[in-house]
């Protein structure tokens, strides 16, 4: 889908995904457009309080955003 809507985006667009999560295959697409030319930013949300990571090292899912050079934003929301 993502490989489908990038030939309609200008190549000076700068794509912002938010996710709830990141998976493989997410990152991949994403990283795809990275290759092309585009700035990718992704501003994953975590509801879960367990989910705030020790940046000592990096979660997975961070890791997996990395590898594919894409900036990345956390938006961490407990409701009280």
């Amino acid at each position: 889908m993502i490989a489908e809507a990038a030939v309609q985006v200008p190549r000076d667009a700068t794509v912002v995904a938010v996710l709830s999560h990141v998976t493989p295959e997410m990152a991949q697409a994403l990283g795809e457009l990275v290759r092309r030319g585009f700035l990718v930013t992704a501003i994953v949300v975590n509801a879960a309080a367990d989910m705030l990571p020790d940046w000592a090292k990096p979660p997975e899912w961070a890791e997996i955003l990395l590898a594919q050079n894409i900036n990345f934003h956390t938006v961490n929301s407990r409701k009280r």
